[in-house]
Parts: structure tokens; C-alpha cells; sequence
């Protein structure tokens, strides 16, 4: 197995040990995750009506939104603070994300009171419940950031499989015996944040602490979150207009389309948990000469993945999802995200060295240009009109990515003054 180790590192050129000890466990993880999600979507997508499953669709991608003020980009700034050593920020990057999510319970408050004046009683009903649980749901997810940053990727593993199959068991279930939507919502946010709650107490109780700080994290943890925020809006804005211009049954078919991408890009990501430490603690320079061989040897495992499920979408969607034909083509042009999959990585070696000017640039170009497509293309052509929006602004913001990577920060401000 030493051998077998040995080689791999010298073809990948990487640590082989450290992402098969830490990527063992995450990989476990993101296929039970995958598995969780298949077995949900199945059924939602067998047992529910196609419009009630859109509805469904629809409160999350607004809650998504609403979750915003419960700064999110904290999880990433408190899992590079913890990883250099620094277990004193943890009660304090609780305690912010759910002051700030009391705002994410406002706007949810306010979307109810819209929708009760526009007569839509069902929304009117799932946004209250929302507003219920947007305070706290993400900002509990917190103990991810605990158990990342000190690679206890084991634990981080079982936590999140056991809240993810939980989860699915129980809408799997629950389907079974009603397609009335506020129940399932209900069932969803209910059962997720008690789990996650569960699981922040256990971490909190059980985890060692000590009085070192970082002064930055909160305010890098917002910064994070303001410069995710457009990206973030374009990236739920596909759901909400295809909703609007083409119906919650074609917003079913849409979401279906990315299932496939979703499952394996789930497994993929965790080398962006495992590489996020490791990245804390290489230079940029460094990270320039090695990084990028490494990222093109992933290729000889990406490539054969893509042409596979290129030529077995059909019989794919046939077999668990036989009442969305009109999904499949979109699935396919949707899968090819796959390939930009490595480039991606260079965005996490930006953001775990804080080059706040670069990461403000990457998103807010992405943003822009996605919403302006998908505004552009969706009210003509609907749901496929935003499959195409997303794979133009893919292709132009990696290619945006690999420039600001290799451009040097000084370089870079000199070129724009």
C-alpha cells in the first residue's frame, strides 16, 4: 500500500497520504451525501406533483437568499483561523452569524406579508415558516468550520452523513403520505436544524479551546459574505425566473438537470475542504509553480466521468426520473461543468490567502454577467436559456479565475490605476 501511496504522489504531485487519510472519510461522506440526495430527489420526484415539487424548490432558493445576513462567508474565515491554531474565535462567530440572522427573519416576514396581499396563501404560509428557522439553520452549521479547521474530517464525515440520511429518510417518508408542501417544508427545516444544532452542542462541549484570536475573522468572515452576496443572487436568480417565466413544474424539471452534476461534484469537493488548510499554510508563489500540474493531472479522473455520463443520460433519467424527459438535454450541457472543476481550486488557494481585491473582482464579474444572461435569455427561451446563461458565465469566469491566479496583486493594482 506504501508503494502504491508513493506512486500516486509522484504522478499527482501532491500529498496522497494526507487526502486519502483526511479525503477517505470526506469521500465516504460525499457519497452517503449523494445517496441522501438521490433518495429524496427520487421520490420527490415520483411522489409529488411536478408543481408542488417547483414550490418546494422555489422557498429554498428565496431562503437561501434570506440566509445571507447570517454572514456565511464566517464558515470559511473561522475554518483558516482554526486551522493556524486560533480555537478562541468559535463562541464569537456563533454568537454574530445569529445576530445577524434575526434580519434574515425580518425579509422572510416580509416575502409572507407579499405574498398574503398578492392572494398566494400556500408561499404566504411557507415564507412564515421560514422566517422560523433562517436565524439559526446555516448559522449552527458552524461546527463544520470547527472540525475542518482542525482536520477532524472523520467526525465532519459522520455529522453530516447522519443529518443528511436523516434528513432524506424522513421527506422520503413523508411523501409517502401527503404532497402538501408547507408539510414538507416544515419537516425539512425542522429536522435540519435540530440536527445541526444537536451536532454544534456536541462539538462545543467535546472540542478543546484555548484564548488565542484572530482579530480579522469576523471582519474577513463579512467580507467573504459581501463579496458572495451577487454570486449568491445570480446563482438562486436561474430558479426564481424560470419559476416565474415558466412555472414550478418546468422549475422541477430545471433542478432535476443538475442532479447528476450536483452528486459528483458533491464528492469532488471534498478536496476543497481538504485543500483549504493546506493552502493556509503555502504561499501564493509557491502555490503558482506546483498547483497548477496538479490540477491538470485531476483531468485523467474528470474526462472519463464526463464522456460516461454524456452517453448514459438517457438511460439515467429513464430509469429514476422517467416523468422529466425534458430534463435530460439540459443535464448533459449541465455536466460539463465538471470539467471546470480544477480551475475552481485556484479560487480556494485566493480566498484562503485573503486577496480581498481579487476574490471582489471574481465575483462580482460572475454575478453581473450571469444575471445580466440570465435576464437576457430566460424570458425567451425559459429553463434551457438559463442552462446557457450559466455555461457562458462559467466558461468566461474561469477564464478570469486563471488570470487573477498567476496575475500578482501589486501587477494587478498598477493595471487598474
Amino acid at each position: 500500500m506504501d508503494i502504491i501511496l508513493d506512486k500516486l504522489t509522484r504522478l499527482f504531485r501532491t500529498d496522497i497520504r494526507y487526502i486519502v487519510r483526511g479525503g477517505f472519510w470526506l469521500t465516504t461522506s460525499k457519497v452517503l451525501s449523494t445517496l441522501a440526495f438521490f433518495i429524496s430527489s427520487v421520490a420527490f420526484a415520483n411522489l409529488l406533483p411536478a408543481e408542488t415539487y417547483g414550490t418546494f424548490q422555489y422557498v429554498l432558493s428565496i431562503m437561501s437568499l434570506l440566509a445571507i445576513p447570517t454572514l456565511y462567508g464566517i464558515e470559511a474565515s473561522l475554518t483558516r483561523s482554526i486551522a493556524r491554531g486560533n480555537y478562541g474565535d468559535i463562541d464569537l462567530a456563533l454568537r454574530t452569524r445569529l445576530k445577524w440572522g434575526v434580519i434574515g427573519g425580518i425579509g422572510s416576514l416580509g416575502v409572507a406579508i407579499y405574498y398574503y396581499y398578492m392572494g398566494n396563501t400556500t408561499l404566504c404560509l411557507a415564507f412564515l415558516i421560514v422566517a422560523m428557522f433562517v436565524p439559526f439553520m446555516d448559522s449552527f452549521h458552524i461546527y463544520t468550520s470547527v472540525l475542518s479547521g482542525k482536520k477532524k474530517f472523520n467526525l465532519l464525515a459522520r455529522d453530516e452523513v447522519a443529518t443528511r440520511m436523516s434528513v432524506a429518510f424522513l421527506l422520503a417518508g413523508l411523501v409517502f403520505f401527503t404532497d402538501n408542501v408547507l408539510y414538507v417544508l416544515f419537516a425539512f427545516f425542522f429536522s435540519t436544524t435540530l440536527l445541526r444544532f444537536l451536532f454544534l452542542r456536541h462539538v462545543f462541549r467535546t472540542e478543546p479551546r484555548n484564548e488565542l484570536s484572530d482579530p480579522k475573522m469576523i471582519t474577513y468572515g463579512k467580507h467573504l459574505t459581501a463579496l458572495g452576496i451577487f454570486s449568491r443572487v445570480s446563482t438562486q436568480m436561474d430558479k426564481i425566473l424560470v419559476f416565474h417565466y415558466s412555472g414550478s413544474a418546468m422549475l422541477a424539471a430545471f433542478f432535476l438537470s443538475f442532479a447528476p452534476m450536483k452528486s459528483i461534484q458533491g464528492i469532488f469537493n471534498g478536496l476543497t475542504v481538504l485543500a483549504m488548510p493546506k493552502f493556509s499554510n503555502n504561499s501564493l508563489a509557491v502555490l503558482r509553480k506546483t498547483l497548477p500540474h496538479k490540477l491538470f493531472r485531476l483531468y485523467i479522473i474528470i474526462i472519463p466521468i464526463v464522456v460516461a455520463y454524456e452517453f448514459s443520460a438517457h438511460f439515467f433519467f429513464s430509469l429514476l426520473f422517467p416523468l422529466y424527459p425534458e430534463s435530460i438535454f439540459m443535464s448533459q450541457l449541465i455536466f460539463l461543468q465538471l470539467l471546470f472543476y480544477p480551475i475552481s481550486l485556484l479560487g480556494t488557494s485566493i480566498t484562503a490567502h485573503e486577496e480581498k481585491k481579487k476574490l471582489y473582482i471574481n465575483s462580482s464579474v460572475y454575478s453581473i454577467l450571469r444575471v445580466a444572461l440570465l435576464l437576457l435569455l430566460v424570458p425567451t427561451y425559459g429553463a434551457i436559456g438559463a442552462v446557457a446563461a450559466i455555461m457562458i458565465t462559467l466558461v468566461t469566469n474561469n477564464l478570469l479565475l486563471i488570470y487573477l491566479f498567476f496575475k500578482p496583486s501589486d501587477q494587478l493594482l498598477r493595471v487598474r490605476g
